[in-house]
């Protein structure tokens, strides 16, 4: 009986881990996507303060 115990002390302990190292990999992943829409977000408004330059030059 002692020994189960044990056992599922360990998988407890494992399991724990495991939903540690996922978080931190969510939370990663998360802050790099916020990164990437930010740079995203900037890099469109150039490309429309261009689109916008050569539309206003062919009129």
């Amino acid at each position: 009986m002692d020994n189960r115990a044990q056992i599922s002390l360990e998988m407890i302990l494992v399991l724990a881990a495991l939903i540690v190292v996922a978080l931190l990999v969510v939370s990663k992943l998360q802050s790099s996507a916020s990164e990437a829409s930010k740079v995203i977000d900037k890099r469109s408004k150039e490309l429309l303060e261009k689109i916008d330059k050569i539309a206003s030059s062919v009129k």
